[in-house]
C-alpha cells in the first residue's frame, strides 16, 4: 500500500497507522448538559437485546444479556437491530424463568450454546416461552432517557474510546476517527428534534505529508467541503484538532458557532483527550467482523409513538460506520476524499 505522506510505506505504514492515530487524535469539548460520551461498543452491546424484522413487526431473537459483538457478526442483515433502553419488562418472573433457562442451557450446551443463540426463537416456541410477551417496546421518551443514563453509567463507568483505521483514496491517506454514543436524547434533554439509541459520529483526518491538510467532521445540514477545513485553519491543541460536540446529537463542529443547525454550543466543563481532559483510553482499530459484517441498526426503531415512527422513517438510529440503512456501503467507509468533498 503505498502512502501519500513521508511515513512510510507498505508494512511500514501499517505499522506506524496507531502511532500516527494518537499523535492527532482528536480534543472534544462537550457542550453544558451532556449526559452522553464516547464509549466502548461492548459496554453498549452487553445490555441490548438483539431483533429482526419480520413482516413488519420486530421479533426479539436474543435477550440481554447474551448479545455480543460476535453475535452481531453472525447476524449480519439489514432487518436486524439492537435495543438498549427502549423496552420495558412486563413480568418479572418471567424475565428471571428465562434467564434461568437460558443459564442452564449454557452449560448443558458448553461450545454448542453459540449455536443455540442463535436458534433461539423457535427453541423458546417448543418450550412455550413467548419472548413478545416478556420484553415489551415502550414510547415515553423520558423514561427511555432516564433508563439510557441509568445503563450508561457517565464516563466515569466508560472510559472514552475511539475507533479508527487508515485507508487511501483519491491521493490521500486518511485517518478516521469513529465515536460511538449510548444515546442521543437531543429532543428530551435539549429541545430538539429527535431522540434515539446509539450514534456514531467522525473525524476525518486527509494526509499528503507528514501533516493533514485538511479537516472534515461529521455534522447536520452539511455536506462535502462545508464540513471540513485546510488544516492551517483548524483549531488545534498541539498537533490536535478541536472537535465541539453538540448537545445530545454529538453532531461536530469546528468552531461553537457553526453549531446553530443543532442549538447555540454552551460550554460544559468536560473536554475528552488534549492535555487537560479526560485521556482517551487505548484506541481500536475497526478490522472486526461486527464493522465489516453487521448491516442492521444500532438502536431500536420500532417505537409505537407517532412521533418515533416518523423519526424512524427520516433517520433515527444509525446502521455502523461500514453500512448505510439501504444496505450500501457509506461514502464515508470507503470514498472519505469524496465524502470530504476534495474530488468528484
Amino acid at each position: 500500500m503505498a502512502a501519500k505522506c513521508d511515513l512510510g510505506t507498505g508494512e511500514e505504514w501499517r505499522a506506524k497507522e496507531e502511532e500516527l492515530a494518537h499523535r492527532f487524535e482528536p480534543v472534544l469539548r462537550f457542550a453544558k448538559g451532556e449526559n452522553f460520551f464516547p464509549m466502548k461498543v461492548e459496554g453498549y452491546v452487553e445490555r441490548c437485546s438483539l431483533h429482526a424484522m419480520e413482516a413488519g413487526r420486530g421479533q426479539m431473537l436474543i435477550p440481554p444479556p447474551y448479545v455480543d459483538l460476535q453475535a452481531l457478526a453472525e447476524f449480519p442483515s439489514q432487518r436486524h437491530y439492537l435495543v438498549y433502553a427502549n423496552r420495558r419488562v412486563a413480568n418479572p418472573e418471567d424475565e428471571e424463568a428465562l434467564r434461568n433457562w437460558i443459564e442452564r442451557q449454557k452449560t448443558v450446551l458448553g461450545p454448542d450454546f453459540r449455536q443455540f443463540l442463535g436458534d433461539l426463537k423457535s427453541r423458546l416456541r417448543g418450550v412455550g416461552i413467548d419472548l413478545s410477551r416478556i420484553f415489551l417496546p415502550i414510547g415515553e421518551p423520558a423514561e427511555v432517557v432516564e433508563r439510557a443514563i441509568e445503563y450508561y453509567g457517565g464516563i466515569d463507568s466508560h472510559s472514552p474510546t475511539y475507533y479508527y483505521r487508515v485507508v487511501e483514496h483519491g491521493g490521500y491517506t486518511v485517518v478516521q476517527y469513529w465515536f460511538f454514543y449510548a444515546y442521543d436524547d437531543f429532543y428530551t434533554t435539549h429541545g430538539g428534534v429527535n431522540d434515539h439509541e446509539a450514534d456514531w459520529e467522525c473525524v476525518h483526518l486527509f494526509f499528503k505529508t507528514a501533516k493533514p491538510v485538511w479537516a472534515s467532521y461529521s455534522s447536520h445540514l452539511r455536506s462535502g467541503t462545508q464540513i471540513g477545513r485546510p488544516w492551517d485553519q483548524v483549531e488545534l491543541e498541539g498537533d490536535q484538532p478541536v472537535v465541539y460536540v453538540a448537545a445530545g446529537s454529538h453532531a461536530n463542529y469546528h468552531i461553537p458557532e457553526e453549531h446553530l443547525p443543532d442549538k447555540a454550543f454552551v460550554p460544559g466543563n468536560v473536554v475528552v483527550g488534549g492535555s487537560s481532559g479526560t485521556p482517551w483510553d487505548e484506541p481500536e482499530p475497526m478490522d472486526r467482523p461486527w464493522f465489516t459484517k453487521f448491516e442492521g441498526r444500532w438502536g431500536e426503531y420500532e417505537s409505537g409513538d407517532l412521533r418515533s415512527k416518523f423519526v424512524a422513517m427520516v433517520g433515527g438510529p444509525p446502521t455502523g460506520p461500514k453500512f448505510d440503512r439501504d444496505g450500501g456501503i457509506r461514502k464515508k467507509w470507503n470514498q472519505p476524499a469524496k465524502y470530504a468533498g476534495l474530488i468528484r
